[in-house]
């Protein structure tokens, strides 16, 4: 079961007036430090594609909707990953009377 204001729809922000997506959580969620997520990430793509993956597509929208979920999970998690290795830009010295 996937858990969401509206699962896989947009909806219309009352501030913007743009269309923003829903985040669409996985009813079972990630563990941010003993999960692989790349093989997860791969393992969740390799599913969707599969014959099993599609057949789940077009019979179980919402089962589907949830493994979609819980892969979107996993990039986000690898993506804060790669941010957090990121340098650090230092601050430029201001330059001042010596």
């Amino acid at each position: 079961m996937t858990a969401s204001i509206e699962a896989g729809s947009e909806h219309q922000s009352p501030v913007t007036s743009q269309q923003s997506p829903t985040l669409v959580l996985p009813s079972v969620p990630v563990d941010q430090l003993l999960d692989d997520h790349s093989v997860e990430f791969e393992e969740c793509k390799r599913w969707a594609n599969s014959e099993a993956g599609q057949s789940a597509h077009m019979s179980n929208p919402a089962g589907f909707a949830n493994v979609r979920a819980h892969a979107e999970a996993h990039l986000r998690a690898m993506s804060q990953a790669a941010l957090a290795q990121m340098p650090t830009q230092p601050q430029p010295l201001a330059k001042g009377k010596s």
